[in-house]
């Protein structure tokens, strides 16, 4: 649902009135869809679960490099293809694009912490270390306490020397 609002926003901030209300439009009837779903009380079984969130998080890529090739430097979309990449377990892909949108946006505190945790992910303790600590400094000059706290919590659990 997200991701159909989120392109419906930046359809309409481009001016492209159709193509907005058409992501508008999706966005709405999947929400129904699962508000639907959960007043029956269907629950998909586990597998089907599982598979069902691998497939959206798919989707949810497609929709987000849809908007990256209209506007390669659209912030919220490079962040939100670097969350899928993550779940995706593509931790080299989502290094790629957090480096990219902290190119671009040096002061996002989040896209720090993620980037933090793909180097963790992939076993590059060091180069996490130095990217949470980075991003401590700039999470505390711009005030944002979650990532702060989080980055710390992630600091706090690396040893000191690897």
């Amino acid at each position: 649902v997200m991701a159909f609002s989120n392109l419906s926003i930046f359809h309409m901030k481009k001016g492209l009135i159709t193509e907005a209300e058409h992501y508008r439009d999706r966005a709405t009837a999947l929400g129904f869809k699962t508000a639907a779903r959960a007043a029956k009380g269907q629950t998909p079984p586990v597998e089907s679960e599982n598979e069902a969130r691998l497939q959206d998080v798919r989707r949810r890529e497609k929709v987000f490099r849809e908007v990256l090739r209209l506007d390669t430097g659209d912030i919220p979309a490079l962040f939100g293809l670097g969350q899928c990449q993550i779940q995706l377990r593509e931790f080299g892909a989502a290094r790629q694009t957090f480096e990219s949108l902290l190119k671009l946006d040096p002061q996002y505190s989040a896209a720090h912490l993620e980037l933090g945790r793909c180097l963790l992910a992939s076993g590059d303790r060091d180069a996490a270390r130095s990217v949470f600590k980075n991003g401590v400094e700039v999470s505390k000059k711009r005030g944002d306490l979650m990532p702060m706290k989080q980055m710390a919590t992630e600091l706090a659990k690396l040893p000191q020397n690897t």
